[in-house]
Parts: structure tokens; C-alpha cells; sequence
């Protein structure tokens, strides 16, 4: 079916291993980053374009 998938809330090392075992192609969540008001995201994708 060429489906991604992706994972909410991953909060933990042990969580984001045992999706990445499953195959999950994506994750988001306290483990990843924490949330971001819009002007310090903007900041961030600002910093990795200079990259």
C-alpha cells in the first residue's frame, strides 16, 4: 500500500526502540523534542536550513 506510518506520543528511549523494532517510520513526542512556541520553532527550522 507504499503507507508510512507515525507514532504520537513517544515519551521514553525504550518506546522510540521497541516503534523503530516495529518499523515505524516516524515519531513525535517528549522523547523527540519537547513543544515549541511558534517563534522558537521558527527559530529551529531556521538553524537546521543553515546546516
Amino acid at each position: 500500500m507504499k503507507m508510512q506510518t507515525i507514532a504520537e506520543g513517544i515519551e521514553t528511549a525504550d518506546q522510540a526502540r521497541i516503534l523503530n523494532d516495529l518499523g515505524v517510520d516516524q515519531g513525535q513526542g517528549y522523547y523527540v523534542a519537547k513543544p515549541l512556541e511558534p517563534e522558537e520553532f521558527c527559530m529551529q527550522v531556521r538553524k537546521q536550513a543553515l546546516k
